[in-house]
């Protein structure tokens, strides 16, 4: 029928798109390989699919890349789309031959590649229709469908388009519902031309968002009434395609007598048998006129034609500023075609998650390894090719600086080290400056600081990838000081023990070596010695001390004279010795006194303190003299016992 009429119908109403483009597509080498993938189909309608299948099991994952081929297991084959993302494992697409057979296969590529098995699919047929009679003015119209909707295929409508009289086919009846297949037409005029037929609208793209895609299938065309003279026109989806881009053709009869046959000149001159609508590939560049014969019922024929031009496919070139960086390195991408179709339009995955849409694009990979960088190009006619570039992300370079110390005296010579790591592994000579004012080169050196204090020491490399580090040591230089413990002694006898201490800082640090010196042909070792001088002389004793590092500080004690002592003064003269001697013997006079008046003591305790009055010189201990009578009484009474008065306080010696 009137097919180009309908299409520009059911691209003005809204949210209708016509035909999806079958082949975003261009002709790549694919050799199949095991499968360890598993392809299937989920649903078909007669102009479009929906495919899904096992996620990949690649370590680095670049692309899934979704080939098809209209002429064997073994290709050639035409790649369908691409899809950057390992978890989506779904692909849609329309614009195919109802009918028609088609092998699928689906290429996993990144570091490596994987793919599925082959899948071969027959498109469903078009919609079948027909009509009982009513009346003379009244058609039945049934229909069949023979899509399987599942996946990313949807049904939207049915619609049933009247042509009378060979002119502008209009909407005679439209149904949403997928399982209503027949509808009634009424009010025909008796003696007019009619021409029916169906299209079925099906979503395979965004199904029940607010910009789903669409495709259009069309059923046969039936006519009713006086036919009208056999005429009919061929419409194309694409005016322009690349070599190996198939493109879809459809021949639109109108009047004539129903049932038509069709057969086809691609351009070669030969007519080959085909459906209503085919799809079609060119092997080279140039215009190609394509012819449909169509033959009605009575035999009657008609020849249609339409011009496409074919061009070569666009050949991409894809490059680096550099194909080896560090992590953190910005690289430079480029990507640039000829051929084809005009405007181009450009994609970079860069094999880490993230992409571009430009042709020159920068990129800074966070993590290291090998990575496979694709651009994509596709042309006015929606044509892909690509192009990859092999990267290699190396660590991040650093560098450690040791030193063998990390403190020394001035003067000291110290070993300093550089450890590269990371990076590309091929790295520049080294480059050391030492705080000083001066600099160096090389892996490992020494150098030594005339002058006490801190130095920041850097040492500089680069690796082959234009990545630089540093990599630092701190360094105090401060002079070996040696403090004595004590006051060294002036003087000594003979086999006196002296006792030597000493403290050590600064320099390289301990531990300190101390070795003592000391004049009379022996030494000693540490920070605290002692030590016994046995003849008599002058001595001069030394202390060397030496760091960790075995820079030494020399001190020189004072001289140090050993004699013998003079003889001691006598400790005891003779007026002393007298003196001692008469002292002794009033001490022990006095002593018997005392142990005589004690005895007397105990010899009268019997006479309970009794004392006669005509021995008054022998006394207990000392007498007491009665005030009354002048008696002696011993000092223990306290009557008289002469009188019998009392005798208080006159104690007499």
């Amino acid at each position: 029928m009137l097919l180009g009429v309908w299409l520009a119908l059911s691209a003005a109403l809204p949210g209708s798109p016509v035909l999806a483009d079958a082949a975003a597509h261009a002709a790549p080498t694919v050799t199949p390989a095991a499968a360890t993938m598993t392809l299937s189909a989920a649903g078909m309608t007669p102009a479009a699919i929906s495919l899904t299948w096992t996620q990949e099991t690649l370590l680095v994952f670049s692309q899934y890349t979704i080939a098809y081929s209209t002429t064997g297991a073994t290709g050639p084959w035409q790649t369908a789309g691409t899809i950057g993302s390992a978890t989506t494992t779904t692909f849609v697409d329309a614009g195919f031959a109802p009918s028609t057979n088609y092998w699928w296969m689906v290429t996993a590529s990144g570091i490596g590649s994987e793919s599925s098995n082959v899948l071969m699919v027959t498109q469903p047929s078009s919609a079948f229709l027909s009509y009982s009679l009513l009346s003379a003015t009244d058609l039945q119209f049934t229909w069949t469908n023979n899509a399987t909707y599942a996946g990313g295929l949807a049904f939207q409508s049915y619609v049933v388009l009247e042509s009378v009289g060979g002119h502008v086919p209009s909407v005679a009846a439209t149904l949403t519902s997928v399982g209503t297949r027949s509808t009634s037409i009424s009010g025909l005029s008796p003696g007019s031309s009619y021409s029916f037929y169906l299209n079925t609208t099906d979503c395979y793209a965004g199904c029940g968002g607010t910009g789903p895609s669409l495709s259009l299938s069309e059923s046969n065309s039936v006519t009713y009434g006086a036919p009208l003279p056999l005429s009919a026109s061929v419409s194309t989806v694409r005016s322009s395609v690349d070599v190996g881009q198939p493109d879809t053709f459809s021949c639109t009869p109108s009047g004539g007598q129903s049932p038509y046959s069709f057969a086809w000149d691609f351009g070669n001159g030969t007519f080959v048998p085909g459906q209503l609508t085919v799809s079609q590939a060119f092997p080279s560049a140039g215009a190609v006129t394509i012819t449909c014969q169509v033959t009605d019922n009575q035999s009657s024929a008609y020849m249609a034609a339409t011009t496409i031009v074919v061009a070569l496919d666009p050949t991409p070139t894809a490059s680096a500023n550099r194909t080896a960086a560090d992590i953190g390195q910005s690289i430079a991408f480029n990507c640039s075609a000829s051929g084809g179709f005009p405007p181009y339009a450009f994609t970079w995955s860069f094999g880490d998650g993230a992409s571009d849409s430009t042709s020159e694009p920068t990129h800074v990979y966070a993590a290291a390894g090998q990575r496979l960088a694709i651009c994509t190009v596709s042309d006015a006619t929606s044509t892909t090719v690509t192009r990859s570039v092999v990267l290699t992300v190396s660590p991040t370079l650093h560098v450690v600086a040791t030193s063998n110390s990390n403190a020394a005296a001035p003067g000291t010579s110290l070993t300093f080290t550089a450890t590269p790591a990371n990076g590309s592994g091929n790295y520049s000579t080294v480059t050391w400056t030492f705080g000083d004012g001066t600099s160096a080169s090389g892996t490992t050196l020494r150098h030594l600081f005339s002058a006490a204090g801190n130095y920041t020491v850097e040492a500089m490399v680069a690796d082959s990838n234009g990545g630089q580090a540093t990599g630092t040591v701190l360094v105090d230089i401060s002079p070996l000081a040696v403090v004595l413990g004590t006051s060294a002694p002036s003087s000594a006898s003979p086999n006196q023990l002296l006792t030597y201490s000493a403290t050590a800082s600064g320099g390289a640090g301990g531990p300190y070596n101390y070795t003592w010196t000391f004049g009379d042909g022996t030494t000693g070792y540490g920070a605290q010695v002692t030590h016994k001088f046995a003849q008599t002389g002058t001595y001069h004793v030394t202390l060397q001390v030496s760091d960790r590092l075995g820079t030494t500080h020399l001190t020189t004690l004072g001289a140090l004279t050993v004699s013998v002592p003079p003889p001691a003064a006598p400790l005891v003269t003779a007026p002393l010795l007298l003196g001692l001697a008469a002292l002794i013997g009033l001490v022990a006079f006095a002593v018997g006194v005392v142990l005589r008046r004690r005895r007397s003591d105990q010899a009268y305790a019997a006479l309970a303190g009794r004392v006669p009055v005509t021995g008054p010189a022998r006394t207990v201990r000392g007498i007491k003299v009665c005030p009354v009578c002048g008696a002696s009484n011993v000092p223990v009474r306290k009557t008289c016992e002469a009188c019998g008065a009392p005798l208080r306080g006159s104690l007499i010696g």
